[in-house]
């Protein structure tokens, strides 16, 4: 999501009930959680990172949303990176 946002950043978000094109969501696909722009809204969210050429082939449903973007803080994720590829590196 550069430049709006970098790896290492921590993204601050809010449940809300209205979701428009171009709002940065904030959504669980699988075991993962995922910081995409809405690029359009029918029977599915339609996302796209930003930094992504094309658009998302994930098919999200509101009961996957978590909330929209409201801002972020630079670099206080790093340790919680720095630690998670510590632990889950291969030998």
């Amino acid at each position: 999501m550069n430049p709006t946002f970098s790896r290492g950043d921590i993204v601050i978000y809010k449940d809300t009930e209205t979701i428009l094109p171009g709002d940065i969501i904030v959504f669980q696909y699988k075991n993962q959680i995922i910081v995409h722009r809405v690029v359009s809204i029918n029977e599915y969210y339609v996302t796209k990172g930003d930094a992504n050429n094309t658009v998302d082939s994930i098919k999200i449903k509101k009961e996957d949303i978590k909330g929209v973007y409201q801002f972020s803080l630079k670099y206080l994720g790093y340790p919680s990176i720095w630690l998670n590829e510590f632990f889950t590196k291969e030998n």
